[in-house]
């Protein structure tokens, strides 16, 4: 498992700090547990994170050295009591929508399976134009290609993949009907 398959753990100074110093709330939300020294911080104040360019809600401490931390893994370790061990997935693949219901565990793999889908040279996810006019429909699964035939047109090509991407992916495919209260 590569670094980039689990989130950091802030230090234990920075994680002290979390923890004496936030908390969530019973509606998911990050909050203050304590008054703060400025800016008119009191206890119970929600926590003011900021939303990056790639969709991802952060929030920064207050302590030196400061540290961005993303919310979800914020509200993942206050709903679980401890630090996310893998990727944290957004199940509706909103970014921003840190509700615990919406957070789960997911390897590198799972994670990218529920990815929105991007028309990539204006063919769906899994979908290339083949030759003699043809579409062919592949899908990656525990690192292999699976390669799921030609066919007349991109739709039948890319429902070929949405029914492999349920079969395969289950409840991480993007196609997976999901329900987050």
């Amino acid at each position: 498992m590569s670094a980039h398959d689990t989130p950091k753990k802030p230090t234990p100074e920075i994680m002290d700090w979390i923890d004496s110093s936030w908390g969530l709330d019973a509606d998911g939300v990050l909050i203050w547990i304590r008054d703060g020294l400025t800016r008119g911080i009191q206890a119970g104040d929600p926590i003011y994170c900021g939303l990056q360019s790639n969709g991802y809600m952060v929030c920064r401490t207050s302590t030196k050295p400061r540290r961005i931390i993303k919310a979800h893994h914020l509200v993942w370790y206050f709903t679980h009591g401890e630090w996310p061990a893998l990727q944290v997935d957004h199940i509706d693949n909103n970014r921003a929508n840190n509700n615990p219901n919406n957070l789960r565990l997911a390897s590198k793999s799972q994670n990218m399976q529920n990815r929105q889908p991007t028309a990539s040279r204006g063919l769906p996810k899994g979908v290339n134009k083949s030759y003699k006019n043809k579409f062919a429909a592949a899908i990656q699964y525990n690192n292999e290609r699976h390669y799921l035939g030609y066919f007349d047109t991109a739709e039948e090509a890319a429902k070929a993949y949405q029914k492999a991407s349920l079969s395969l992916h289950k409840e991480f495919s993007y196609y997976a009907p999901q329900e987050v209260i």
